[in-house]
């Protein structure tokens, strides 16, 4: 989930320069201020390099406002504390333009993704699982296509802790489309130790590609026989219109998947 350092810093700051300001009895260089709506916070400095568009940003994510003016002084304490501070705004900054996320409107403690950078959310039917009559929840699904229609990327989240152990109960299994063929099938286990005294259990790994009509589908479950908390079974798939849009999507879809953090249990 996004950190709430580089805000809370900023407000550090905030306050700290207005105690620093008062105390010099001088106004801040660089002439130009933020102020608070209600003015009851007091002063942040803009720091030297810092523009007034991107202060203003900065200001924004603090529930600030109006940049005002003041005939600046020197002061090297005080511009050496100014360069400190930028540093804190450009993180606040950073932190406004951090990836979009999926679902909108997600808590913290909710399984999200990152939706791709020049891709757009797309309707779909995520595959089942097996489950073997047992509830597995779905906390997760979604699907994205790229702007030129040569990629998409797609994810489905069970959430399997309640569900037999047996790789069987879950196995998700995509069915195949019209005119659609398995060219190519891997599967892996390892053995994870058990924790704390517990039982030992395996990690499974199964991908599948899907050749099908102007396209090829790139499959993994990714799943255990863990029966602890946060026990999931993933599927992934990515679809490429040819050879070139792999490749040119590769990078991107592995960001994809580690953009993934699920919620707490």
């Amino acid at each position: 989930m996004h950190s709430p350092i580089p805000l809370i810093s900023c407000s550090i700051w905030f306050v700290y320069f207005r105690l620093e300001v008062e105390r010099q009895g001088q106004n801040v260089p660089n002439g130009d201020i933020l102020i608070n709506a209600n003015r009851s916070f007091g002063l942040l400095a803009r720091p030297p390099g810092l523009s007034k568009q991107a202060a203003a940003r900065a200001a924004h994510k603090l529930g600030l406002s109006s940049l005002v003016s003041y005939p600046a002084r020197s002061s090297m304490k005080i511009a050496a504390r100014s360069l400190l501070l930028a540093c804190v705004v450009v993180c606040a900054l950073a932190r406004g333009e951090e990836e979009k996320r999926w679902p909108a409107g997600a808590d913290e403690f909710d399984t999200t993704i990152g939706i791709p950078d020049g891709f757009s959310p797309k309707r779909w039917q995520p595959p089942p699982i097996n489950a073997a009559g047992k509830k597995a929840p779905l906390i997760l699904e979604a699907r994205f296509r790229s702007s030129d229609w040569k990629a998409d990327f797609a994810v489905a989240i069970y959430y399997v802790r309640h569900v037999p152990s047996d790789p069987e109960a879950r196995r998700i299994a995509a069915p195949l489309g019209r005119g659609e063929k398995v060219t190519d099938r891997k599967t892996s286990r390892r053995k994870i130790a058990g924790r704390d005294g517990g039982a030992d259990y395996w990690h499974y790994e199964e991908a599948t590609t899907v050749s099908g009509p102007g396209y090829t589908r790139y499959l993994l479950n990714s799943f255990s026989t863990s029966s602890l908390p946060g026990a999931t079974s993933d599927f992934w798939e990515f679809r490429a219109a040819d050879e070139d849009s792999r490749k040119r999507y590769t990078a991107a879809y592995r960001k994809f998947k580690e953009s993934l953090e699920v919620g707490e249990d």
